[in-house]
This record gives C-alpha cells, structure tokens and sequence, in this order.
C-alpha cells in the first residue's frame, strides 16, 4: 500500500526542512507531518488500525491534509512495518483557553504557549474531528511549527481525556450493558456507557475514536 502523492504546489515545505526520520506507519500519530513521494508535506489529522491476523497483515489509514495554502485532503493506507518519512519540526505544549466561531472545524482554537503564555489562534480542522469535538477548555494539546514558525498542525497531549457528564438518561433496568449514550461538558455525544452513569459522573473517554474507556 502507498500513500497518494499530493499537493505539488507545497513541494518548498520539504526543501525548507533540513532534518526528516524514519518511523513505521503503525507508530505514526496524529499531528505527524509526512513526506511522501511528490516532495511534499502532509498532515495526519485522522489515524486508524485494522488489526490483521499475520505479521503484515493490517492496514494503517490516515486522512492526509496538505500543509500550506490551498491543502487538500486525502486518504493513505500503508501496512504497519512499513516506513513512512516524517519530517522533524519542532512542537509546543499548548493549553486551549477557548473555541471561536462556534463548533466543529470551521471554528477556530485560541491556545496559549505553556512556556512563554503567549496565545495563538490555530484552525480546528487541525485537529481529527473526533478530538475537536470532546476536547474541553484547559485541555493540552502539542501544536506542530513550520521552519518559518507558523502553526501546521495540533494533536491533543494525551489519548484520553477525563469530562463531566452534562446530560444523561435514567438508567433502563435490563438494558444491554454499553447501551446508553450520554452527553459530556464539551458538548459531545459519548456513546457505549454503562447504564449506571448519571449526570454529575465523570468519565474517560478516547480522544482517537470518541470511545467510553471507564468512569472516572
């Protein structure tokens, strides 16, 4: 499996770099920043695992996001121990303060540096819009800078994230176990919980596929 070449037109993102590595496809994470065959830079804003059967058995799926102007999206697939080129930029601990423009990924996100308590505004969209929908105020995320310092992507700082739970229905005595579903803080839908959570509960939920882990 080979990732599609992509947006030739942000082939100066790679020259501008001087310093790239090797990983393999299974170990890349989301806010990666990848070089593939064309010379150009993308970003992964959505990562999945299809777990198979034999050593290489399993795809890697990624949703590739074009950095620079104009970036399109595209869909790459490699097997797990496959090598995939990813640049070495350099990344920033950042605490989200607040949303702008509303929901979803056409809002945008006001950070602040945890270093140097500076604040940037960053789209969204960097973000899997998984993650973009649970992450709550205050929540860490690493925001990925181009050799010229703009911000080009965002990942959240943990795989998991602890919310209060908002809105939640009676539990239903005999119900399947994992049948509810429940509203958390930051607005989104939790689905899979336990009957037993009420609201006021807190859970912990994972920022890769929106899944319930545990209660808190």
């Amino acid at each position: 499996y080979r990732a599609p070449e992509i947006l030739l037109g942000c082939t100066a993102y790679s020259t501008a770099i001087a310093s790239f590595t090797k990983k393999r496809a299974n170990e890349l994470r989301t806010g990666a920043v990848v070089a593939l065959e064309s010379g150009a830079l993308a970003v992964i804003e959505k990562f999945a695992y299809t777990q198979g059967s034999g050593r290489q058995l399993g795809i890697v799926q990624a949703t590739l996001r074009g950095v620079g102007p104009g970036g399109s999206t595209v869909q790459a697939r490699w097997r797990p121990g496959d090598d995939v080129t990813v640049a070495r930029l350099p990344e920033r601990a950042c605490t989200l303060l607040y949303r702008e423009g509303g929901s979803g990924s056409a809002s945008s996100l006001v950070l602040m540096e945890s270093d140097t308590f500076e604040q940037l505004s960053v789209p969204a969209s960097f973000l899997d819009p998984v993650a973009a929908g649970l992450l709550p105020d205050g929540a860490g995320l690493l925001v990925t800078f181009d050799p010229e310092g703009a911000p080009i992507a965002a990942s959240p700082a943990e795989a998991h994230v602890t919310l209060a739970v908002a809105e939640a229905a009676p539990a239903k005595t005999g119900a399947a176990p994992g049948s509810k579903s429940v509203v958390v803080e930051s607005g989104a839908t939790v689905r899979g919980v336990p009957q037993h959570i009420k609201v006021g509960d807190s859970v912990v939920v994972d920022l890769r596929d929106g899944s319930f882990v545990r209660r808190a």
